[in-house]
């Protein structure tokens, strides 16, 4: 699902920037297929690496279908608490307030949080995502990009 994130990202920024649908079409082909098997009473998994999260929100602005919307927010809710830290899985997303794990999944995972979070006000996300930022900017990041665990070297 990690190469379906980036392809809906990618459909949807060709469609912005020319108004074409032939990758559109393309990526919605796709993503009706995730939501045909993924979700509540289907396929109950999240997937190992993010970035579908932030691909389906892009294609729900861009067709208003909230099935992709519903997908995203699934995805993320579903995630945790039985897996590892290396992908955010240790705890369900929005009770991970510790910057852990892979800093490109977290990225991502994050963000798409924020989208979902911005589309459907749920608060939860906004609040662990704050806790998350907080957190890594005063224990662990120092503004240079320095790790403070590291010494700051």
């Amino acid at each position: 699902m990690y190469n379906a994130g980036h392809l809906y990202e990618a459909a949807f920024a060709h469609y912005q920037a020319t108004g074409k649908k032939t990758l559109l079409n393309i990526a919605l082909k796709n993503a009706d297929l995730l939501v045909h098997d993924f979700g509540y009473g289907k396929v109950e998994e999240y997937p190992g690496h993010q970035v579908v999260e932030m691909g389906l929100v892009k294609l729900y602005r861009a067709t208003g279908k909230k099935e992709y919307l519903d997908l995203a927010k699934f995805f993320l809710d579903v995630r945790g608490p039985k897996g590892d830290s290396y992908n955010q899985a240790n705890k369900k997303v929005v009770d991970q307030e510790e910057a852990e794990g892979h800093a490109g999944r977290a990225t991502y995972m994050y963000t798409g949080m924020a989208d979902v979070a911005a589309l459907t006000g749920d608060q939860r996300y906004l609040k662990a995502i704050d806790a998350y930022l907080e957190r890594c900017s005063d224990d662990k990041i120092i503004p240079d990009g320095r790790d403070r665990r590291q010494g700051g070297r």
